[in-house]
């Protein structure tokens, strides 16, 4: 959407309320005044990571997945982690991205494998792109990927028709490897909301969770009045699905009286309750994070930290402009997340990428311990 010219402040941010909701990968465009440069940092002093909750730790100081402008998946973006279904160990990874270059306008969405979770094997052959003419024109991205019972995976992305005003709806693609997809007719599955609703604008940024025979969606809502909350579905089949309504809006989480809203849920089931992990947006449209935290025991009712699990980070460093688009996995004794960040200084250069954190449950040896009893 951008031309290859610097954008004013105020341009930018005009811009910032068509698109600055979107996936990971049009907000590096919007962020990115130019198709051009970028390398270095702005600031001398030292950078730093984001701070963090109790107990989680930055597994690295520069992103596990890095910008490349050569690349056709070089502005990585809004992971989807899970684990090998095929082999068992290991991890593999959906994202969506931009091409390196900005000379390709589309986001398409990419596969990546690893071992560890740190080193991964990338290809910038994307698994999912939009379809010409259809309900997903623009773009495909922010990617939720689940394995189903019989071990095949569904994909659930954000779409787009008309360059021009970005209203986003969710719909859902199949497949039997995970690397082969098909997108079915009967999309999309969730559809903007009625005048007034939180959703009216756009619906899109899924996160699914299969629990027993039901399936529950929490996704970000863009209303009219250009406010961002989250909403919550649910499913019989994962195909047709019942909206509930609201279920998170900005509260306890502004951090500027022009704050526009949260988005970016990523839900969990712990085997005892729902935990949500989501991400503040700035007032700008441009700027992301913190990344929040709540639980709630029904997907519907839910109670916020305090404290955020991960700032900004400073002086230059890679986040230092956005956290944002958390994936978590619950893995044994420890929590994993992988999110996007970014810093720019929306002319010249930008450094962005994937950044990995992870946290040791409550009752593991490297957790606190509970007080004895009386």
């Amino acid at each position: 959407m951008l031309r290859s010219v610097a954008v004013t402040q105020e341009g930018m941010h005009v811009l910032a309320y068509f698109t600055g909701w979107k996936g990971w990968a049009a907000l590096v465009l919007l962020m990115l005044g130019l198709y051009g440069i970028y390398s270095g940092t702005l600031s001398a002093e030292t950078p730093a990571p984001g701070s963090t909750a109790t107990g989680w730790v930055h597994a690295s100081a520069r992103p596990i997945l890095e910008s490349n402008q050569t690349t056709l998946d070089g502005i990585p973006g809004d992971p989807s982690v899970i684990k090998d279904p095929v082999g068992g160990t290991g991890y593999v990874m959906y994202y969506g991205a931009t091409k390196g270059d900005f000379s390709d306008p589309l986001i398409r969405i990419f596969r990546a494998t690893s071992k560890d979770g740190m080193q991964w094997i990338r290809s910038d052959r994307p698994v999912l792109e939009p379809t010409s003419g259809a309900w997903d024109t623009t773009n495909t991205e922010t990617p939720c990927v689940i394995v189903l019972p019989d071990k095949s995976l569904r994909m659930y992305y954000s779409g787009a028709v008309d360059p021009k005003d970005e209203r986003f709806q969710i719909g859902y693609a199949v497949s039997k490897d995970g690397i082969t997809w098909t997108k079915p007719a009967n999309n999309p599955v969730i559809v903007r909301g009625t005048a007034g609703a939180f959703d009216s604008y756009s619906a899109m940024d899924p996160s699914v969770v299969l629990k027993g025979e039901t399936y529950y969606m929490w996704y970000m809502g863009i209303s009219d009045a250009m406010k961002t909350a989250i909403g919550f579905a649910k499913s019989p089949d994962g195909v047709r699905w019942t909206k509930v309504g609201q279920v998170l809006r900005l509260e306890s989480e502004r951090q500027d009286p022009n704050d526009i809203g949260v988005t970016n849920p990523n839900v969990v089931w712990n085997g005892k309750s729902f935990e949500m992990f989501y991400t503040l947006l700035g007032g700008d449209g441009t700027t992301a994070g913190p990344i929040f935290h709540a639980v709630s025991d029904d997907g519907e009712h839910w109670k916020k930290d305090v404290e955020p699990v991960l700032g900004r980070g400073t002086g230059g460093h890679w986040t230092s402009r956005t956290v944002s688009s958390p994936s978590v996995l619950v893995e044994g004794n420890k929590l994993l997340m992988w999110y996007a960040g970014m810093h720019t200084d929306g002319k010249s250069f930008l450094d962005a990428g994937i950044g990995y954190l992870s946290k040791p449950l409550i009752g593991t040896s490297q957790s606190p311990k509970p007080p004895a009893p009386k």
